[in-house]
């Protein structure tokens, strides 16, 4: 038996379209350029895949703070804002609870 390292895959949404469902399990602040920053998340696939991503301001607004949510995310393309910068638009839905059916919870994998 031997140990073998577990490293997150990443996601950077280029495909329109592009879908993932999943538990926030870590949030962290990541400096970027110009001196801004952003939040780079970890997440749990329903698969139990770990997946890391970096938000932008659109996924930042939508997702909030809290490690533990379950949400979907869905990138809807490129847009324009107000001052014609280009910005990734997405859809965002979080799991809030009520009497519907829970959906499965995203684990792990058990390491090897």
């Amino acid at each position: 038996m031997a140990w073998k390292e577990k490293v997150a895959g990443k996601i950077s949404f280029e495909e329109v379209g592009q879908e993932i469902i999943g538990k926030i399990t870590d949030i962290k602040d990541q400096p970027m350029p110009g001196g801004t920053s952003v939040n780079a998340y970890t997440m749990v696939t329903e698969e139990g895949e770990l997946i890391n991503f970096l938000g932008t301001t659109v996924l930042d607004r939508l997702i909030g703070h809290e490690e533990g949510s379950l949400v979907k995310i869905r990138y809807l393309g490129m847009t324009k804002t107000g001052s014609n910068r280009n910005l990734k638009n997405f859809h965002v839905e979080i799991w809030e609870e009520s009497e519907e059916p829970v959906p499965p919870v995203a684990k792990p994998k058990a390491k090897k």
